[in-house]
């Protein structure tokens, strides 16, 4: 499908109206559902559980701020590039590269995650433990992408449907082994044992914690193909996050109280982990679990490749990227891209480094947001050329309570690691130098 920009010319358009309010919900949801049967549990080492629940709570009152102060830039600009598009407008195309740049990164680094993820669970599963599991769940999934996103989010919604469904029997299965004592500790003081790495390990625990909501921001990627995105994406993404903030508490005072945070802190499947202590002569209800695990982190590995097809797409629409990145099948759906981020996410995560690559997702996505967050001033006169009303006050204090913990989140990514956390810059740079070199290439 092609639009005629500007000038008269035509480029490749996605298709539009696809995608409605209830899918869009579903996609927020997928979007981060593998982050809360793993990933989150890093964070125990640095802030026990007490550190790492303050630092749940601060990430999801961030997000809700985000999520405000995105909702109303990307009724303005609905587009593939979700915030991006708008810091496009709002800031130069140059500016628009480098928050386009960190949220590929972003969910590059989040698809190879999940395939970690994905790996640990089939291991816990069937006793296979090797590579080629990444490389045929991601086929698979690129594969249903190229059959077309919008019918292929109608199964989405059956997979987060039955993830939360997995995550609510984990809940029932493991209150009644909670104790508080799990959660304290066992040693030190009364605030030592809430806190045993006081509030610095809570604030080191932070990108961990966001494992419960990062990418949640991701809903407007759809929006070029959302039935009215000026009114179904920030609904969508707020419903999402209702969803995710009940998910994120359950699941770390239940898994956490039912064990201990030294068990859960150093592996890939902690939900399994926590099951085999608490169900250790029981077939069932573990194979269950790890199943709709599986599905679960399968779905968010759908709606990663999804995004990150979405945003390289537009990227090389954008002449940021290799042209053939932006063709489109007849149907509408960028082949290329799907490949494209299909074979990069695979590739990442053949390194095998989970906490690193966590790192880089994270830092990616505190640098999105801050790129995002800088072009929020121009919303007011964006509003009065398009003749809505602008922000107000409740509009401008959430953005900056957005800013703030965007700050604070990269900063946190630093010390967590700050090796990857630089390579995560650096990779943005990189990427962002695309434009660069193709003006020089048009300019000879």
């Amino acid at each position: 499908m092609l639009r005629e920009d500007g000038a008269g010319h035509t480029e490749p358009q996605l298709r539009a109206g696809s995608i409605g309010w209830l899918r869009l919900a579903s996609l927020g949801v997928s979007f981060v559902i593998a982050g809360h049967f793993s990933g989150w549990n890093l964070g125990l080492a640095y802030g026990g559980w007490g550190g790492l629940a303050i630092a749940t709570a601060v990430a999801f009152f961030m997000y809700l701020a985000l999520l405000f102060t995105l909702g109303t830039m990307v009724s303005l600009a609905p587009g593939a590039g979700g915030g991006a598009t708008f810091v496009s407008l709002a800031l130069g195309e140059r500016w628009g590269t480098v928050a386009s740049a960190a949220i590929l990164l972003e969910y590059l680094a989040a698809s190879a995650v999940i395939g970690l993820f994905v790996k640990a669970y089939v291991a816990a599963l069937i006793g296979v433990d090797a590579y080629f599991v990444i490389l045929i769940a991601f086929g698979i999934f690129a594969g249903l992408h190229v059959a077309g996103a919008g019918e292929a989010l109608g199964v989405l919604l059956a997979m987060t449907m039955v993830s939360v469904l997995t995550l609510a029997i984990f809940w029932f299965v493991g209150a009644p082994q909670f104790s508080l004592d799990n959660l304290r500790g066992m040693s030190g003081s009364a605030s030592e044992a809430w806190l045993p790495f006081g509030l610095a390990g809570a604030a080191t625990a932070f990108p961990f914690a966001t494992a419960f909501i990062l990418a949640v921001e991701g809903v407007p990627m759809a929006a070029e193909e959302a039935a009215e995105p000026h009114r179904a994406v920030r609904s969508a993404m707020l419903a999402a996050l209702a969803v995710l903030g009940i998910s994120a508490g359950l699941t770390l005072t239940i898994a956490v109280g039912g064990t201990s945070s030294e068990a859960l802190s150093t592996t890939n499947d902690p939900l399994m982990v926590a099951l085999r202590s608490w169900r250790p002569g029981d077939t069932v209800v573990p194979l269950l679990i790890n199943l709709g695990a599986l599905v679960g982190l399968l779905a968010c590995l759908f709606s990663v490749i999804y995004a990150s097809s979405r945003q390289s797409f537009a990227m090389a629409r954008d002449k940021v990227l290799p042209a053939p990145l932006a063709r489109v099948s007849r149907r509408g759906v960028p082949v290329n891209a799907i490949i494209g981020v299909s074979l990069a996410g695979a590739g990442l995560s053949a390194t095998g480094q989970t906490e690193g690559i966590f790192i880089v997702m994270v830092c990616s996505a505190a640098v999105s947001y801050l790129v995002m967050l800088a072009a929020f001033p121009m919303v007011e006169r964006l509003s009065k050329d398009t003749g809505r009303a602008g922000p107000v006050v409740r509009e401008w204090a959430l953005a900056l309570i957005a800013a703030a913990g965007s700050i604070a989140l990269l900063a946190s990514s630093f010390v967590s690691n700050p090796g990857w956390s630089a390579a995560a810059l650096g990779i943005i740079v990189l990427l962002s130098a695309g434009r660069l070199l193709h003006r020089k290439r048009t300019l000879r």
